[in-house]
């Protein structure tokens, strides 16, 4: 739970005729026994919590659901799709992990179910009422795209999406250390590196999305239009729900 925060940011970032409303939306890393704040996540009164996570993920991890709250599931990576890649033991070296996290990023928008998946969240999202919180595990990759889609969506500017993504890299620091320790100890220094690109974020991986998107339909707008399926309504929903 060390990557848990608001979506607003720390003073609530700047929206299109307003800024964001703190406390309304949290991201997160690991919600399941192991990983949580019982105390900080009970304080919250969630009303929903949103699990990006395949299900190999989520049965040896399930999440813990607080009193009163709604669960659901946005499997956005899907069960078929082998992912034996993304385990540091199979890297060679930093660029490659590289290259294998702006593949992903690009997959969120080219996948139907991706997009299915991004979809149907931010229509709960901009439909539901009270705090909410959505999380995959690292709490960076789909969250992190699920979070700057919900950003621009507002009005959040792109270098404020950015600087939020990168937060990640702060939030997740001892973590990430942790992770590219392990690996350097156990196949050397050059898969520990390899392995602390894999466990952070970097700008490449997000503007490659944005790009994909821009590619594929035409910008941001016709991304959400008839990428994600999102209405007008749906959208200015959304704006009243997460923007003061």
């Amino acid at each position: 739970m060390d990557n848990f925060r608001d979506v607003a940011g720390r003073d609530g970032y700047p929206a299109d005729g307003g800024r964001m409303r703190q406390g309304v939306l949290f991201r997160s890393n690991a919600l399941d026994a192991e990983s949580i704040d019982a105390d900080r996540l009970t304080a919250l009164g969630l009303a929903g919590i949103y699990d990006l996570r395949m299900t190999a993920e989520v049965t040896p991890k399930p999440d813990v659901i607080p009193d009163g709250a709604l669960y659901r599931r946005f499997n956005v990576i899907g069960d078929e799709l082998e992912l034996g890649a993304l385990d540091p033991k199979a890297l060679k070296d930093a660029a490659g992990a590289r290259d294998l996290l702006i593949d992903v990023y690009r997959m969120f928008v080219t996948e139907e179910n991706a997009r299915a998946q991004f979809g149907g969240l931010v229509r709960v999202i901009a439909a539901g009422d009270g705090p909410h919180v959505f999380h995959c595990s690292a709490g960076k990759d789909r969250t992190g795209w699920a979070a700057a889609v919900v950003q621009r969506l507002v009005g959040v500017s792109a270098e404020d999406v950015l600087a939020d993504y990168l937060l990640t890299n702060e939030y997740s620091a001892g973590t990430i250390a942790r992770i590219a320790a392990g690996a350097a100890k156990e196949r050397g220094p050059e898969i520990g590196e390899a392995a602390r690109v894999l466990a952070g974020v970097f700008p490449e991986a997000l503007q490659a999305a944005f790009d994909e998107a821009d590619t594929r339909y035409g910008g941001f707008e016709g991304y959400v239009r008839n990428g994600l399926g999102l209405d007008a309504a749906t959208v200015d929903t959304l704006r009243s729900r997460l923007i003061a």
